[in-house]
């Protein structure tokens, strides 16, 4: 079972959002309003994510480092969210780490690619398809896209999870609806498209 926190500007999160899943929605790239569903779930190896949504073109043209820029999940980390100290290997446990990567389903197949990292040593930057499962499924009659996640906790830098414990995290479903629109974006917490901030995150307590 999993808790979600919402952050409140740079407080510490505290309002409960609800258990076990979530609902997004946003302006898409054509105009249209999207609409995203998160359920969660976990165990001792991993945490998992089923994201659907609610889209009315699938398009992805990129690959590599630029698949966020078309239909993709973006998702952020940070192992200690109530530390305010970023990593420093000296400090070692007592310092927090942060961890963003972009799931998407390009030409090739599904891909993942880490844009921002603590330690490059620990979690490298790049190309990480092979350390993050993503199983991913377009339904064009129902126009939905699903996305099945599971990211490994040594990728997201957590050693031992266990229940209670608190991770920060922000959620960014990317929308393109072709080469000549723009893309737009919603999520479930910010910190990773306005501004790059692990204080804007919110927060999963694992139960």
């Amino acid at each position: 079972r999993i808790y979600l926190l919402r952050a409140d500007g740079e407080s510490v999160p505290s309002d409960t959002l609800g258990s076990n899943a979530a609902e997004m929605e946003g302006v898409g790239s054509s105009g249209a309003k999207d609409r995203a569903s998160i359920a969660f779930a976990w165990s001792l190896k991993a945490l998992k994510l089923t994201i659907k949504i609610q889209d009315d073109i699938q398009y992805q043209a990129a690959m590599g480092s630029g698949i966020w820029r078309g239909d993709s999940i973006q998702l952020a980390f940070d192992t200690d969210p109530d530390c305010e100290y970023p990593y420093n290997p000296l400090a070692g446990h007592l310092t927090k780490k942060i961890t963003e990567f972009c799931v998407g389903h390009t030409v090739s197949g599904e891909q993942a690619w880490r844009h921002i990292s603590h330690n490059e040593n620990e979690l490298p930057l790049g190309d990480i398809t092979g350390k993050i499962f993503c199983d991913w499924n377009r339904d064009e009659v129902a126009k939905l896209t699903t996305y099945e996640i599971s990211v490994p906790w040594q990728e997201v830098g957590v050693k031992n999870a266990m229940v209670g414990q608190k991770i920060g995290i922000a959620i960014l479903v990317n929308d393109l609806d072709g080469s000549e629109t723009t893309r737009k974006y919603y999520g479930l917490f910010d910190g990773i498209a306005s501004e790059k901030s692990y204080r804007k995150f919110g927060q999963i307590i694992l139960r």
